[in-house]
């Protein structure tokens, strides 16, 4: 799985890019997650797992904000059809309880 997400400020200007890259390791039989973008990397752990057919990736990230808490970004992608994909992204704390709804994204298989 490849996924481009290029971010847009206001003035729909594009002012960020974050690419990521996932392969299974058949040898350790776990997914494996490269991350790319364009702002200062944050030191995370990655874990990606299938429900079903729908592909979970959570990023435990240190507190974004003073006096916050680690949490976990939260991405769900299912297949709706065959060339359609829903994203739908959340903040979570650790028990896995939203702490914010960051949206939801619909992606197009690109032939």
């Amino acid at each position: 799985m490849e996924q481009t997400i290029l971010v847009k400020s206001q003035g729909n200007k594009i002012d960020r890019e974050f690419r990521m890259m996932v392969t299974y390791d058949t040898v350790q039989q776990t997914y494996r997650v490269w991350r790319f973008e364009t702002l200062p990397p944050i030191a995370s752990e990655t874990k990606l797992r299938t429900e079903g057919s729908d592909i979970i990736l959570e990023m435990q990230v240190p507190p974004l904000k003073e006096g916050g808490q680690t949490e976990i970004i939260y991405n769900r992608y299912s297949m709706v059809s065959k060339d359609k994909m829903k994203i739908v992204s959340e903040v979570r704390s650790l028990d896995g309880k939203v702490v914010e709804a960051i949206g939801i994204s619909n992606a197009t298989r690109i032939k």
